[in-house]
């Protein structure tokens, strides 16, 4: 016998006791419906910006690697970027945000840091007073664009 003959069977489920009535009906009628999952606001929010552009700018543009090996020394990071034209080709490809590595897998920050030698602050660009992160934050609202900042490293 099948739990739902079984069930069907009992004669609590016809004596009007709602209690064990409910429940046999209950089982009887099979699994409820699918229970669908809903955005939080935030995701929702997150779903309208749709398309974003990924920067990923690091010292291992001059070694000509996947990651930074750490060999090239910081006197030679010297960039001729421009964070307006980052920001602008964002907005030509149709994106509502960027999404910038400020700190990377070898350790290298973006932005004038105390907290590490290893940064743009020790490098000749803009004679060590250069900061690519406020530059690009700057270049983004201008445009209305918003930026979100991620860290590869976590810090020690």
């Amino acid at each position: 016998m099948n739990r739902r003959a079984f069930l069907s069977s009992l004669p609590v489920a016809s004596t009007g006791f709602s209690r064990f009535g409910s429940l046999a009906h209950a089982m009887l009628a099979g699994p409820p419906g699918p229970v669908l999952a809903r955005p939080t606001p935030d995701q929702l929010a997150w779903q309208d910006l749709e398309i974003g552009m990924f920067v990923h700018f690091a010292p291992n543009t001059w070694q000509d690697a996947e990651g930074d090996n750490l060999s090239t020394p910081l006197s030679a990071i010297n960039p001729d970027i421009n964070t307006d034209q980052w920001a602008d080709c964002a907005v030509a490809l149709g994106a509502k945000y960027m999404v910038f590595v400020a700190k990377h897998v070898g350790g290298f920050c973006m932005w004038q840091t105390d907290t590490t030698a290893y940064s743009i602050k020790n490098t000749p660009w803009r004679n060590g007073h250069g900061d690519v992160m406020a530059d690009l934050a700057a270049s983004c609202q201008k445009r209305g664009l918003k930026l979100v900042v991620t860290n590869l490293r976590p810090s020690p």
